[in-house]
This record gives structure tokens, C-alpha cells and sequence, in this order.
């Protein structure tokens, strides 16, 4: 998977492309966590080259998420493929 980060203050626009799963997960909680560590409160994620997205994935959108209401910022995805909104729309969690 390849991540690109763009950030502006306390905003940061993170473009994910690829496959999302067990395998590249723990890197990109680990730079979504540093970002959040940063002083970064809205974080927007562009889907759209997304191919692939499994639980361990969706796992750590859903954490960042969590700590970015924690400290009142909140996470965004968007663009995401029909596939990566379909797993998204199953977990029953809303992330926008």
C-alpha cells in the first residue's frame, strides 16, 4: 500500500492506494497516530485508489476516528471505491 500525507496546521489529507489489510495496517496506524499525536483534529482520507479493505484495516480508520472525537477532531473518508464504502457501510460505523 502506498500512503501519501499532505498536511496544512491542524488538518492533514492522507491519499491511501492499494490494499488495506493485516499486512500494512500497523504502518498506517502508526503515521495516522503520529499525526493525531501532532496536534492534528480533522483528518481526511482520499479512498479512491483504495482496492482493498479488511477488517484489520477498517480497525484502525475506526481507531483514529475514535481518539481524533476524543481530542473534538474528527475523521473524513473520502472517495472510496464502492467496495471500501460497502465494508465501511457494514460495520455499521460512520465515518465522515
Amino acid at each position: 500500500m502506498h500512503v501519501d500525507v499532505e498536511r496544512s496546521g491542524d488538518e492533514a489529507l492522507v491519499t491511501l492506494a492499494g490494499e488495506l489489510d493485516t499486512a500494512s495496517s500497523r504502518s498506517l496506524r502508526l503515521t495516522l497516530a503520529s499525526l493525531v499525536d501532532d496536534g492534528v483534529k480533522v483528518l481526511r482520507v482520499r479512498a479512491a485508489a483504495l482496492s482493498f479493505l479488511d477488517a484489520a484495516g477498517l480497525g484502525v480508520l475506526i481507531g483514529v476516528a475514535r481518539r481524533l472525537r476524543e481530542v473534538g477532531g474528527s475523521l473524513h473518508l473520502e472517495s472510496a471505491s464502492r467496495q471500501v464504502s460497502r465494508v465501511v457501510a457494514l460495520s455499521g460505523v460512520a465515518l465522515d
